[in-house]
């Protein structure tokens, strides 16, 4: 995420320079209008100040860094080992971003998962290592299939095995990532992992 907050810090600073660069000249002719107009044109300047920011935010740092947009919904894929038999699970997720933050929207194993098997997690913590590397802290509640506390916290590193292009009017413009695979790692109050196994997400959408 460091390059991405970067970018965002770097395209304020250049806003509020010019902002503070043109201010003099601005102030000088609104003072020569009415105390309306002056309020005006004062609160479209706040307002286009605010939407700039949340455009960049939001949506234009992607034209420079398309390789680090993660946000919409994938379709996930978990497997390890129980009792010597692999488990498959799958599950949907939603990762919401911007340039300042990434997280995973709270999730849960899909309608055809095993009850037995189902669990509902949720982020502690995430982070954009590089254009390809994502780590994830989280915790998951698995009491639905349990009367005892069992909820778990997992560690999570994934990493980006496929890009494909967003397309604009049949023109292929930005490589986004669409696939991603990974381990990952469950302990209940820092004990050795009682899961531990390999991840896949498709992406949906692209």
């Amino acid at each position: 995420m460091d390059k991405l907050r970067k970018f965002y810090s770097s395209w304020i600073t250049h806003l509020i320079g010019f902002t503070l660069a043109v201010a003099p000249s601005a102030i000088a002719k609104v003072n020569t209008v009415g105390w309306k107009k002056q309020t005006l044109i004062l609160g479209l300047s706040v307002v286009i100040f605010i939407v700039f920011d949340w455009v960049i935010n939001k949506w234009g740092w992607i034209i420079f860094y398309p390789k680090y947009f993660f946000r919409g919904k994938w379709i996930g894929k978990t497997t390890y080992l129980k009792n010597g038999k692999p488990i498959s699970i799958e599950h949907e997720i939603k990762i919401e971003q911007d340039c300042m933050s990434i997280k995973v929207i709270p999730s849960e194993s899909l309608p055809n998962t095993d009850e037995r098997e189902s669990f509902v997690w949720q982020t502690i913590a995430m982070e954009i290592k590089d254009d390809k590397t994502i780590e994830f802290l989280y915790q998951v509640d698995r009491s639905k299939r349990s009367k005892q506390n069992t909820t778990t916290y997992g560690r999570e590193v994934w990493k980006v095995v496929d890009y494909k292009y967003k397309k604009l009017f049949g023109i292929p413009l930005f490589p986004f990532p669409s696939k991603m695979r990974g381990h990952f790692y469950q302990c209940i109050d820092g004990n050795k992992p009682v899961h531990e196994g390999d991840v896949e997400h498709v992406r949906e959408g692209i």
